[in-house]
């Protein structure tokens, strides 16, 4: 446990979260009112250092992945694959049974068609950037290399692409 504690730390260092403390704790009065990570028996507690606190680090869903990442990780590195797997089953398996058979995100899949076709990657270049410094609204073109390309607008650019990435499927599934 001690080596997993300090594998889970030196992980989380390299995150930039180096004021960050994992530690796994079981399902008792210490933990009540926190959020679960698994729905069920098993619980982590991050222990954020005092920035992180104070800019809202508690509710901040990337943080929790990134020390559950860490404590897997450590698992993995301790234990070894089938106790790495045995967690991530004891805590995800309803999650993971219940997911779409394709729950990648839409640039994800374009990217992967794209190297499929033997093709580079799809570019997303901005077209336009619209309303104002608070609110911007930017219109992306997903574009691949045969020529296709669609676009999408969304109030990050971000957004932007995946509903881009999104609408040039759609077009690739309707021509094939």
């Amino acid at each position: 446990p001690s080596q997993v504690c300090c594998i889970a730390l030196m992980r989380l260092s390299r995150l930039g979260l180096q004021d960050t403390t994992v530690t796994m704790v079981s399902n008792s009065a210490e933990t009540a009112g926190r959020p679960s990570v698994s729905g069920r028996s098993a619980w982590a507690a991050l222990k954020l250092g005092r920035s992180e606190m104070l800019s809202g680090g508690r509710k901040k869903i990337a943080i929790l992945g990134d020390g559950m990442e860490a404590v897997i990780a450590a698992v993995y590195q301790d234990a070894g694959f089938e106790a790495a797997k045995q967690l991530i089953l004891r805590l995800w398996k309803e999650r993971i049974e219940t997911a779409d058979d394709d729950a990648r995100d839409p640039k994800t899949t374009l990217q992967e068609w794209a190297q499929a076709q033997k093709m580079p990657p799809p570019k997303y270049v901005e077209i336009t950037r619209s309303g104002p410094d608070h609110a911007p609204v930017f219109e992306i073109e997903a574009q691949l290399d045969n020529g296709m390309a669609q676009r999408a607008s969304a109030t990050s650019k971000r957004n932007a692409q995946q509903l881009a990435a999104a609408k040039l499927l759609e077009k690739i599934e309707a021509t094939t």
